[in-house]
């Protein structure tokens, strides 16, 4: 998350947060507060009235971005670096993409059938909140001791896609929420004429289209209707 003079713009994983990051950099503006990945609920409260800009991006292409950049960025890396949701939905890296998603879409189902793995999530969550400021979950919750309550398993009956989204903060009113594919464009209208956009920290993956059969087409699609018809997505 990173506050300016004027707006906020919110972090949403794997959608070029970087990238802006380099911009407001390039063209020296002025930062108010900066926390990279940082939940909704620790914006300090003398900035809750700013307007708040984020991206999105097509739910079949965020999957396999965030699938390969987990499992390339953590392989060999110490435990509180593991992202906990990753760990738990993969099995410690051990299944593939499609079954990744599959677990991915409905995050209390899948943990209701696989308690194990539910306490596998946790115990990474307490073990990469106690490591404070060495580990970048911890800033999802306002209270590192209350985080258990936004990972209770009536709170995750959603897609994983959708729980960073709402815990990010781009479900309120007051964000302009803008497609990662049309980025260049976007970042216009909030940063005007602007000479060079930098495209850093991309992930390691051919076209999101080489990943999908038409079985796990369906799956994605039946389970982000929502989000694919708020934004006009499609496979």
């Amino acid at each position: 998350m990173l506050v300016l003079e004027d707006k906020i713009f919110l972090h949403f994983q794997k959608c070029a947060g970087l990238s802006v990051y380099e911009l407001v950099n390039k063209l020296k503006l002025k930062k108010l507060w900066f926390k990279e990945h940082c939940g909704i609920v620790n914006l300090p409260e003398e900035y809750e009235h700013m307007r708040r800009f984020a991206f999105i991006r097509n739910p079949y292409d965020w999957y396999v971005s965030y699938y390969y950049f987990q499992l390339y960025e953590h392989t060999g890396s110490v435990k509180y670096w593991i992202n906990p949701f990753f760990s738990a939905l993969t099995k410690g890296c051990s299944i593939g993409f499609s079954e990744f998603v599959r677990n991915s879409v409905n995050l209390k189902t899948y943990f209701e059938n696989n308690m194990e793995q539910y306490q596998v999530c946790i115990g990474v969550f307490e073990y990469a909140i106690s490591r404070g400021s060495a580990s970048w979950v911890g800033s999802w919750f306002k209270d590192p001791d209350e985080f258990r309550k936004y990972i209770a398993l009536d709170e995750l009956n959603m897609s994983l896609m959708e729980w960073y989204m709402k815990i990010i903060g781009l479900n309120e009113s007051n964000t302009t929420v803008y497609k990662l594919e049309e980025f260049n464009s976007s970042l216009i209208k909030e940063f005007g004429s602007i000479e060079f956009i930098p495209h850093v920290h991309t992930s390691m993956h051919k076209k999101y289209s080489c990943y999908y059969n038409n079985e796990l087409i369906n799956v994605v699609n039946r389970s982000h209707d929502n989000i694919l018809d708020k934004y006009n997505y499609k496979f």
